[in-house]
């Protein structure tokens, strides 16, 4: 999922859950419409990949290495931000 962000940043998350390893999707309970969702075990996400505490996933989302050239977004490796947020 790449984005930019409110400070007009680019945010570039990868789309496998911590859990288990599905997909995750943007707004797909509409329950949580702000979220990243995972339906696999319900797994959540806020904008920004950090897990929502008291859902299955342990970590937030991992974010892709990116570099912009000649006004093209190249994405590089997956990189984890670690434990528990």
């Amino acid at each position: 999922w790449v984005f930019k962000d409110e400070n007009d940043e680019i945010v570039a998350l990868s789309p496998v859950c911590k859990h288990l390893g599905c997909s995750v999707n943007w707004a797909g309970d509409e329950n949580y419409p702000d979220q990243f969702y995972c339906p696999c075990h319900d797994g959540r996400y806020y904008k920004d990949g950090v897990n929502v505490p008291d859902t299955p996933p342990n970590a937030a989302l991992d974010v892709y290495e990116y570099e912009v050239k000649e006004g093209t977004l190249h994405l590089g490796n997956a990189v984890e931000r670690g434990g528990a947020q």
